[in-house]
């Protein structure tokens, strides 16, 4: 597990983290969003040791994740592939990692395997592409079997096989009973794979829970089509309803499709779909920023 308890972090006068705490628990994927600027990379820095924190502290698995007798093993960490040394090859610098950490190194021609980059591990890491150095650092990571692991914007660079690929990989690393914390600006892959989100915004946590009550609150809405579009819309704003184009029809907000439907009958129209639609997690995410601006609440 993963706490982070009340961090803070300043630069220059300025506070880039305020106050934030909540947790990555074992057998979880926790998804970690907010905007560009927000402090995500600056609490995940914190929690490997590379920041230190101002005030508060990230203990893993109980204890600061540098006082771990083997601190590889506690948690593995892939944060940017422009770290990744250019003139090595990738089967060679995994070996040199093997060693550094006293892992046999036949530990590395298994993770080529597990990443896929089979063809390519003789190759200078300066020729991969972005995808391949996120595969690269990710197999850092996992190194030592890590019973933690903290992954930032994996998914950047990577072609539509390679995140199914890691979809896969990362559901797999928590249903064996780790933590997995993972930051992504990639809203529709992370409501594939997150079972916790928390979301970050100019320092603070402003909102946390479970993936279902993270897109399900406030978030009500019913898709529609008619065969007089316009008529309906207009029944439906006449009502006080927010019903907005979608596809061939409208969503509309706030209303059960019970309702909605009623309103448009009474109003003579005829229903060729009526249906509940809950929300994608990106929508969710965009309408907590919008409120979060509107009210200047950080919750």
């Amino acid at each position: 597990m993963i706490d982070v308890q009340d961090v803070v972090k300043s630069y220059g006068g300025r506070r880039v983290v305020d106050r934030v705490s909540f947790r990555a628990e074992d057998g979880l994927v926790t998804g970690f969003v907010g905007p560009n600027g927000a402090g995500k990379s600056t609490v995940l820095r914190m929690a490997a040791q590379i920041t230190r924190a101002d005030e508060g502290r990230v203990l893993v698995d109980g204890e600061p994740f540098g006082q771990a007798p083997l601190p590889a093993r506690r948690l593995g960490i892939f944060l940017s592939a422009e770290t990744l040394p250019d003139r090595m090859t990738g089967i060679g610098f995994l070996r040199y990692a093997a060693r550094s950490q006293g892992v046999p190194v036949a530990r590395a021609a298994e993770l080529i395997g597990l990443v896929g980059l089979e063809g390519a591990e003789s190759k200078r890491i300066a020729s991969y592409s972005l995808g391949m150095r996120q595969r690269l650092g990710i197999a850092v990571a996992m190194l030592c079997e890590p019973s933690n692991l903290v992954l930032d914007e994996p998914i950047n660079g990577l072609d539509p096989d390679a995140i199914r690929w890691l979809r896969g990989f990362v559901t797999g690393v928590a249903r064996a009973g780790n933590a997995v914390l993972l930051s992504s600006h990639h809203m529709a892959e992370l409501g594939l794979v997150a079972d916790r989100v928390v979301m970050l915004d100019r320092g603070r946590v402003v909102r946390t829970g479970s993936l279902d009550e993270f897109v399900t609150v406030g978030q009500r809405r019913c898709y529609i089509e008619a065969l007089d579009l316009d008529a309906a819309v207009a029944a439906l704003r006449a009502e006080g309803v927010r019903a907005e184009p979608s596809r061939q029809g409208v969503l509309a907000f706030d209303i059960e499709p019970e309702r909605a439907g009623a309103i448009v009958y009474r109003a003579g129209g005829t229903l060729r779909h009526l249906s509940s639609e809950t929300p994608s997690l990106e929508d969710s995410y965009f309408a907590s920023l919008g409120a979060a601006e509107a009210t200047g609440e950080q919750r």
